[in-house]
């Protein structure tokens, strides 16, 4: 029962949430700081919530009591899984690279890139013109880069402020791609 009540009042609901999120970024023409704040909504409430009540379950399935400080430690690592896949979007290894910025959905680089004063029809010009470098070269700036990479950093920082006994390093991302990928 309380494994269905997770699942149910807590998972499920977050990604229903969190898709709600998703559709008001998308329908939104201006980019503020009122959309950073809605991103991270939506993923705390989304990808953390996936990482934050797998491991609820996971401690319920072992007849256990979740561990407060190891669901805030799923949380970050989830966002900061978020944040490195939304950064991976604009890679040809990526599932569907350029996918978000083309379907309008509002993500951490281009806000990030657009409360910089960048210009989000100039991307969207060069993904049409095939340069993906140039876009990469844009959107993921030195600047843009290393606050996404400073989001993450404070976050892994967060977790190890918790002193819990949870190993966050076995499902933590590496976020140091940010930085150094080309």
């Amino acid at each position: 029962y309380e494994i269905l009540k997770v699942f149910n009042n807590n998972y499920m609901k977050g990604i229903y949430e969190g898709q709600l999120i998703d559709k008001k970024l998308e329908e939104v023409d201006l980019i503020n700081n009122e959309t950073l704040s809605d991103y991270f909504l939506m993923i705390k409430k989304f990808t953390g919530g996936h990482i934050k009540y797998g491991l609820a379950i996971g401690q319920l399935l072992a007849g256990k009591i979740p561990d407060e400080k190891v669901l805030k430690i799923g949380e970050l690592i989830g966002i900061n899984r978020q944040i490195v896949d939304d950064f991976n979007d604009y890679f040809k290894a990526h599932h569907n690279p350029f996918g978000d910025i083309k379907r309008g959905a509002k993500r951490l680089p281009e806000i990030l890139f657009t409360l910089k004063g960048g210009n989000r029809s100039s991307v969207l010009g060069c993904i049409k013109d095939k340069d993906f470098s140039k876009v990469i070269q844009i959107v993921l700036n030195k600047e843009v880069r290393q606050e996404m990479y400073d989001i993450c950093k404070e976050n892994i920082h967060k977790c190890m402020d918790l002193n819990s006994d949870f190993d966050s390093s076995l499902i933590h991302i590496d976020y140091e791609q940010i930085i150094s990928k080309k």
